[in-house]
């Protein structure tokens, strides 16, 4: 069985090609000028000969590493991340114009040298920063501890299909997929200020089919399948074998409530009032389905269907620990009923009057508590701005216990 090259080969690869291309290239145009004026002296062939060895022992293990960090973080080198390295290029650029208009001596090694140092400051900061220094360790030790193997063990015996998710939820590498505490924090603006401090990260860790969203969303709405089928292909059955999709998403532009039609408005609503404000919820909001299939009728969905998602959307939740846990009909309420009262937390109950009673409950191995809640109605149907109103105030009732 074939696979793709390790991520170790590919980053070796490029970083020969890179110093091949940065060291190599210019030392031989420098050395074919030097010859034009004479023959080379035992000096200048040691010179060139040094310039070479001393530049591809500085640069390919820098370039070494930030292949490797691209390679397996593609989507790092967005919005902050990328104007963080804009300094550096600038401050390059100038110091060639300065460099070749007084004509100094292999000017092109110095520009190279004094790029390198700003990058690789800049780099390893945003490194740092980026995934923790535990993560970055854990991933040195996994992959300084692989084999010659190109295709790592699991890899070869995994089947088609992914696991069943509360078993083994699926992840490509499974390394550094332990976000920081503040991500996943219960207090609503610590991990809002975290959120945006990521930028846009792409976990390893797959949506089920019919859920989107923030991958450590603070508000979790809770559907019975996806609505009307509006792109090309066939419409998604649901039923049984749901697949895995896109990555889940770190950052500030997480949940994208625009559907092309008027629900936007009262979908950004119904979130803003129980985050209480709006500009929470393209960041820390999720929107899960129990069923994965393109339905408007959630009578047409038998409950075995509801059911079997159950396990699904529960793993979910676990995983993205959300305070306030919205089920947005009767139907889904009465399934993830069970689950919720199995793990209630005794607690005065909520002063607001809503659809259904707020219930208070603790996710798996979670340190904080969440809310169970219900609106009047669904978002995309009746829903009037008092009762989101209500519904707003029931949340920050809860929010506020901290």
């Amino acid at each position: 069985m074939t696979g793709q090259p390790s991520p170790v080969k590919q980053a070796a690869l490029v970083a020969s090609i890179a110093v091949s291309l940065l060291v190599g290239l210019p030392v031989l145009i420098m050395t074919v000028n030097t010859t034009r004026r004479g023959l080379l002296t035992l000096e200048q062939m040691a010179a060139a000969v040094g310039l070479f060895g001393m530049g591809v022992t500085f640069l390919f293990p820098i370039i070494f590493v930030g292949a490797l960090f691209l390679l397996l973080y593609p989507g790092f080198f967005k919005g902050p991340a990328l104007g963080a390295m804009i300094f550096p290029g600038l401050l390059s650029l100038w110091y060639v114009y300065d460099a070749v208009t007084k004509s100094e001596p292999y000017p092109w090694l110095a520009v190279a040298v004094l790029w390198v140092i700003l990058w690789s400051i800049g780099f390893v900061t945003l490194f740092a920063r980026k995934v923790g220094w535990k993560a970055g360790t854990a991933l040195v030790k996994k992959l300084t501890a692989m084999s010659g193997s190109v295709v790592p063990p699991v890899a070869e015996t995994a089947a088609p299909a992914p696991p069943p998710p509360l078993d083994a939820p699926p992840n490509k590498l499974g390394v550094i997929e332990k976000m920081e505490e503040e991500l996943r924090s219960a207090d609503l603006e610590t991990r809002y200020r975290a959120t945006v401090a990521q930028e846009q990260q792409d976990l390893e860790r797959r949506w089920p089919f019919g859920c989107s969203g923030a991958g450590n969303a603070f508000l979790a709405l809770v559907g019975p399948s996806m609505g009307r089928h509006t792109g090309p292909g066939a419409p998604a059955l649901g039923g049984a074998n749901r697949p895995y999709v896109r990555p889940m998403r770190i950052g500030r532009d997480a949940m994208n409530l625009d559907w092309g039609d008027h629900r936007k408005t009262r979908w950004t609503g119904l979130c803003a009032a129980m985050l209480g404000s709006q500009q929470y919820v393209s960041a820390l909001t999720a929107l899960l389905n129990l069923d994965w299939r393109n339905s408007t009728s959630e009578k047409a969905i038998p409950d075995a269907d509801l059911q079997a998602g159950l396990r699904c959307v529960w793993d979910t939740l676990v995983f993205v620990r959300p305070r306030i846990v919205c089920a947005l009909t009767n139907r889904v309420w009465d399934i993830m009923l069970p689950e919720v009262l199995s793990r209630r937390v005794d607690h005065e109950e909520c002063p607001v009057a809503l659809a259904r009673k707020p219930i208070i409950f603790r996710l798996d191995g979670c340190a904080f508590a969440s809310l169970f809640v219900k609106p009047h109605g669904h978002p995309s149907r009746v829903l009037s701005k008092a009762q989101i109103a209500e519904l707003g105030l029931a949340c920050e009732w809860f929010v506020g216990l901290g």
